[in-house]
This record gives structure tokens, C-alpha cells and sequence, in this order.
């Protein structure tokens, strides 16, 4: 069942020097960050998926005079509407 996504990310900044908030490496790069947190990507339709299959998950960062927010979709193995919509339920102000 899935109800939502986990985002992480891992970045390679120049040579030897990396960024990550992966749960498998974060303590291997950077074991002392502690201002970049993982971030939840809720979904408003659970839905179910078999193990080894795929999701096709469409995410958009935006922005505006005011804030900045993310949007996210499902668009297999089932369609969801665009999430958080404007901003409409999670955004940073600038």
C-alpha cells in the first residue's frame, strides 16, 4: 500500500565533497548536518502495488513572489490529481 513518497536527496558538490540526507550514506558524508531534514510527498488515494512494480511520480518545484512550494502526481499504475495544489497546504516563504 502506498500512501505517499519519501524524498531524500544525495549530491555530489565538487570532487571528495558530498550533501546527503540518504539514510544509507548521510552518516558516511556528513555525520554532524543536522539543518536538512527528509521530506513526505502524502497522497490524498492510497493505492496498492504488487513488489518490483513501478510508480510514475511527476514532481515540480515552483515559486512565486511570496514562497516557494512543491507539486506531485501519480500518474501510473493509477492517475492522482495534482497535489498541494498553489501551495495550497505546504510552502516556504521567502
Amino acid at each position: 500500500m502506498v500512501h505517499g513518497i519519501a524524498g531524500y536527496f544525495e549530491a555530489k558538490l565538487y570532487k571528495d565533497v558530498y550533501l546527503s540526507i540518504n539514510p544509507e550514506t548521510k552518516d558516511k558524508y556528513n555525520k554532524s548536518m543536522f539543518s536538512w531534514f527528509p521530506m513526505t510527498f502524502p497522497l490524498i488515494t492510497p493505492f496498492k502495488v504488487k513488489k518490483n512494480s513501478n510508480v510514475q511520480v511527476t514532481f515540480s518545484r515552483n515559486v512565486d513572489q511570496t514562497k516557494v512550494w512543491y507539486e506531485w502526481s501519480v500518474s501510473d499504475p493509477i492517475t492522482l490529481p495534482i497535489h498541494n495544489s498553489n501551495g495550497r497546504s505546504n510552502w516556504v516563504g521567502l
